[in-house]
């Protein structure tokens, strides 16, 4: 049965432990705590001491983030507020804050920071031994770097903002990750480094009006609050304790599995002065007079009584006898035995408790027990279950043998995608795209004054310094040029023919593309492709068997998968994604539906080592299952290569991965039904053709990293099925990248670090050639790391040896050359250090960058320059620019600002590069959308292109006169980008409604809009309400209106006569000006 008002499992597993609590003991032993069964015991722990407050310490970051998320897993039914405790790690601002919010919570008693009068439930503070043994900065040191804001109050706001710089802050233009703040006028943006969410604070004067929080990406207030509390950035030359000197007397401690947290001890981090030794950690927590320590783990300590607790692991399936068979059929029937026994227990009057990830399984485990069961299933992602006397718990994982991974991080990670506009930020310098006279160079805002007025003008150097002022209303015939990588743009002459012939080039040439486009989707309509059942059997168990938390992105792309597969035209989806988003996951389902259907699969990858990678996961996988998988790449033997193609010939074979080989004349295979393509723009234009055969007959599903730009996706649809991943996963962390000089200090303290926490380490150096030079450097500086070097030209066998071990954590550090470049996916790497940064293109970087951060660990990705000597200004650029857009989801960015729009061209195919070298990026998508539009029949998008020219109103944004202007003045939006992206934003819409929320968005980010900026938006609303009318032009002197049709020269007149413009000041005669428009 669903449970519904049952007692929660929390004061089930609580009410046992207390029964069997002596009273007054202050040390026990316990056997070990599986399961759930460890955050439950502290969970008890924590309500019964009196001080309200226990402390979890895990030996490892693993047990750390298994505890932590079992707790926020049981949510409000835990009866208490779970806080994490993780290592200090240097210019991490979240983790910063994270450790600020326990111990500001500790200072006042276990109160946390955030915690409403309501809702005091008693804390438990998770932590490892690591993050225990390392100084914390004191509450005193804390509380006078820290700043709290409340509505209401009042505050000088420079000295706010002095404060926050100081704490750690660092400013920028647009607050889009922690730590960051953000000033525009009387308003404050900032990124507390605790909370999940930015704030917005509006200051009047010197009084706090409002508080509001708001989404990074569209950074548009979401909610309202009365007060922020704004802990610093850095713990940097703060006065330090230990952590456990902190807690309240009368708190609980337990020590999970104390045998090797003892052990950590003798092994301490290196950044540790003076470490403490497990006497002294156990002298400082009695010190502080604890109610209770519980040490979990056999053997007990000496001189401690054990707790009668009969607690045990479940009988998961391992011990069932399917984990040797591995057969879904085997699998199947042990899960059916397990859940036939929580029937008899039930049944006998026992509590049992089924606990499955998602709504899907609970329904299905529901039908699997049937409506007459005594087992109450409920919804949690529990990482095990244990058995108590009298009480059974069951998590997911002890029935489908294996544990989702989701660490329950602040959601704040999923938004900060960074703005798809900001690609388009123009900067001094820049090219850019004027679409009636071509590719010129910006030099910025300006004011000029013509006919006695002045107004605010962009203005664009072209060929021989000529120069072109262009009006701020037509900032959108402007776009950044954004062409092809190495393709030199030449500037265009001012009314030269250039220009006008490469753009009618173009705009055939699109015309074209969008045919054939739309002709090739028509006809996949009409061609009978394969109808797949889409919930084939054991579809179920194979999705639960994935081992993280699925995005909502991808729970969207699978449901658009499974439509496509499942209707009778052939599928053909393009799916993009930054690496590790979970593109392979996606795959692999599409296969297994397609092998589960009886067809065959072929999966096409660029390279060897990302086949062989591949392979791994596929195996991985479907291990469980009956399917056939092989690898046909240069590691295989001759005769296993004609061994593998005479299987795949007579259907012996469910799913062929392989590299370019696959797409060779002498492979066939008996019924092909799907086709998976990882990255399809590193083959070459024959294997393209090729594929275009196939693709007409067989369903295709292309997977791509290189990010395609939003701008190219939005023309492109209607025309080719896509699907974008832009969620990261739930534990994904931004990767941190960090710029310096290739020095032996800097290559010891990066690879310790990283081996300190556990992890793994790439150093990536591109020449073969003294690549063993390399390795001597490395093993004197880091003598106890295990090395190894990996480059191409290895025997197969040897780069293969390599990769397992490097994967299997056999080895620390992989000297390894660009191999590494795609795909791979090695979880507990997770720092990269590049020698040479300078040498590699940005799309590389990006590439390399994505190989580390795949967990939950934060990544370093260091680019390293030469020590000595110049870095050339096209390496330092590309640098600077990877440095700039580090957060997750750049790579739209960053394909944008490396003008390598790798994405477009292969989409597109190498006949267009040309053109949107030519042309620009930008307009090269206009036309093609409003092309593909008038195909398909539809109306293309409204332009509204009108002239406005009206006496009574000054457009200059430093104007003088307040009565009359109409513009962005300089006081309310000051940063350049963001002014140009408005005027530009203003200049695009096409309706009214686009206005309003023009308005209210610009009220949320810069204050409260001031007359002028009201006329300016009054004005836009004019010039669409006229473009509907197909006016090209208004204009206003002595008194008359002027209404000029598109291309006519000849005002209209109404009743014979010019219309007459009435009002004694500016907004009178706007609303004459609206009436008189409307009389038309």
């Amino acid at each position: 049965m669903l449970s519904g008002d049952m007692p929660s499992l929390s004061t089930l597993f609580g009410d046992r432990l207390t029964a069997v609590m002596p009273r007054g003991a202050g040390r026990l032993a316990s056997p070990d705590l599986p399961g759930v069964g460890a955050a439950l015991a502290a969970a008890a722990l924590a309500r019964r001491a009196p001080s309200r407050v226990a402390l979890a310490v895990t030996p490892g970051p693993a047990d750390h983030e298994r505890v932590y998320a079992d707790l926020c897993a049981l949510g409000r039914d835990s009866g208490v507020t779970p806080e994490t405790f993780p290592p200090a790690a240097a210019n991490d601002a979240e983790s910063t804050g994270v450790r600020a919010r326990v111990i500001a919570a500790l200072a006042a008693g276990g109160e946390p920071q955030h915690a409403t009068p309501g809702e005091r439930f008693p804390t438990v503070i998770v932590t490892s031994l690591q993050a225990l043994v390392q100084p914390a900065p004191t509450p005193e040191a804390l509380a006078e770097a820290s700043l709290s804001l409340h509505v209401g109050a009042r505050y000088a706001f420079d000295d706010v903002v002095a404060r926050l710089v100081a704490a750690g802050y660092e400013r920028s233009a647009e607050v889009d990750a922690p730590g960051r703040l953000a000033v525009r006028g009387g308003l404050l943006d900032i990124w507390p480094s605790a909370a999940p969410a930015p704030w917005r604070a509006e200051f009047f004067d010197t009084e706090l009006e409002s508080l509001r929080t708001f989404d990074p990406a569209t950074q548009c207030s979401t909610g309202h609050g009365t007060a922020v509390w704004l802990p610093p950035c850095s713990e940097a030359a703060m006065p330090t304790v230990q952590l456990v000197d902190l807690l309240p007397p009368g708190c609980a401690v337990l020590w999970l599995d104390h045998d090797r947290i003892r052990a950590g001890t003798f092994f301490p981090p290196e950044d540790v002065a003076d470490p403490l030794s497990w006497e002294a950690l156990q002298a400082r927590v009695a010190a502080r007079s604890p109610a209770c320590q519980l040490y979990s783990g056999d053997p007990p300590p000496p001189q401690t009584p054990a707790l009668p607790l009969e607690i045990a692991a479940l009988p998961g399936l391992a011990e069932l006898g399917a984990e040797e068979a591995h057969h879904p059929e085997l699998l199947m029937q042990a899960r059916q035995r397990l859940l036939a026994d929580f029937s008899r227990r039930a049944e006998a009057g026992e509590t049992v408790l089924l606990f499955a990830d998602t709504p899907g399984t609970c329904e299905l485990l529901a039908r699997e027990l049937g409506p007459a069961t005594c087992v109450q299933i409920r919804r949690a992602p529990l990482s095990g279950g244990f058995a108590l006397p009298g009480l059974t718990v069951a998590a997911q994982p002890d029935l489908y043998a294996v544990r989702k991974q989701s660490l329950r991080r602040a959601p704040a990670a999923a938004a900060r995608g960074g703005r798809v506009e900001n690609a388009a930020d123009l900067e001094p310098g820049d090219l850019v795209v004027h679409v009636d006279h071509g590719i010129g160079r910006f030099l910025g805002s300006t004011e000029i004054e013509v006919d006695g007025q002045r107004s605010e003008v962009f203005t664009i150097e072209y060929a021989e310094g000529a120069k072109l002022h262009v009006p701020v209303t037509h900032a959108h015939l402007l776009s950044r040029y954004v062409g092809v990588a190495g393709h030199r743009a030449k500037l265009h002459r001012l009314g030269g023919r250039r220009w006008t012939r490469e753009k009618a080039d173009a705009e055939r040439a699109v015309a074209d593309l969008a045919v054939s486009l739309l002709d090739t989707q028509a006809r996949r309509q009409v061609v009978e492709g394969l109808a797949f059942n889409a919930e084939p059997p054991w579809l179920h168990e194979f999705e639960a068997s994935f081992p993280y938390q699925e995005t909502d992105d991808q729970v969207k792309v699978i449901e658009e998968v499974k439509r496509d597969m499942a209707s009778p035209r052939p599928m053909d989806r393009l799916i993009c994604g930054d690496a590790g988003y979970g593109k392979t996951e996606i795959a692999m389902r599409a296969a297994f539906i397609a092998v589960m259907n009886g067809r065959q699969v072929a999966v096409l990858v660029p390279t060897t080592v990302l086949a062989e990678q591949h392979y791994e996961t596929f195996t991985d996988r479907m291990s469980a299952y009956p399917v056939k998988i092989a690898v046909l790449s240069r590691f295989q033997s001759h005769s296993a290569h004609k061994r593998i193609l005479a299987d795949a010939r007579h259907g012996r074979l469910d799913i062929v991965i392989g590299t370019h080989a696959l797409l060779g004349s002498e492979v066939s295979f008996q019924n092909l039904g799907l086709l998976i393509i990882d990255e399809e723009q590193r083959f070459g234009v024959t294997h393209k053709e090729k594929l275009k055969q196939v693709r007409q007959v067989v369903d295709v599903l292309t997977l791509s990293a290189t990010p395609i730009p939003r701008t190219l996706y939005m023309s492109m649809t209607g025309a080719r099925d896509m699907s974008l991943l832009q969620t990261p996963p739930r534990e994904r962390v931004a990767v941190e990248t960090r710029v310096a000089r290739d020095a032996d200090t800097v290559l010891r303290s990066a690879i310790r670090q990283e081996l300190n926490r556990g992890g793994q380490v790439y150093v990536l150096y591109n020449r073969v050639m003294t690549i063993g030079l390399m390795q001597r450097r490395l093993e004197g500086l880091v003598p106890e790391a295990r090395i190894a070097v990996a480059h191409g030209q290895m025997p197969a066998q040897a780069l293969a040896r390599v990769m397992r071990r490097f994967e299997a954590g056999e080895i620390d550090v992989l000297l390894c050359t660009t191999i590494v470049e795609s795909g791979l996916d090695i979880p507990r790497a997770n720092t990269m250090l590049i020698h040479r940064a300078d040498r590699f293109g940005i799309a590389d970087l990006y590439q390399l960058r994505g190989r580390v951060g795949r967990s939950s660990q934060k990544g370093f990705a260091w680019l390293l320059l030469p020590e000595y000597g110049h870095v050339d200004e096209d390496g330092r650029q590309r640098i600077a620019a990877l440095q700039k857009h580090s957060g997750l989801g750049a790579g739209f960015n960053l394909a944008l600002r490396d003008l390598e729009i790798r994405g477009a061209g292969n989409l597109l195919g190498a006949a267009q590069s040309g053109h949107i070298a030519a042309i620009g990026f930008g307009l090269y998508c206009q036309l093609l959308r409003r092309t593909i539009a008038r195909l398909k029949g539809e109306a293309p998008p409204l332009l509204v292109d009108v002239d406005l020219d009206l006496d009574f109103i000054d457009l200059s944004p430093g104007s003088v006169d307040p009565e009359s202007a109409a513009c962005l003045p300089y006081a309310y939006v000051e940063d350049e980008a963001h002014r140009m992206i408005l005027h530009r934003r203003l200049a695009e819409t096409i309706t009214i409604k686009e206005v309003s929320a023009l308005r209210r968005e610009l009220a949320d980010r810069y204050g409260r809009p001031p007359a002028a900026v009201l006329r300016l938006l009054r004005l836009t609303e004019l010039r669409v309400l006229a473009a509907q009318k197909a006016l090209g032009r208004i204009e206003t002197r002595e008194q008359k209106i002027y209404f000029y049709k598109l291309r006519e020269r000849a005002p209209l007149l109404v009743h014979g006569r010019l219309p007459v413009l009435k009002g004694k000041d500016a907004a009178q005669r706007l609303d004459a000006l609206f009436h008189a428009l409307k009389a038309l």
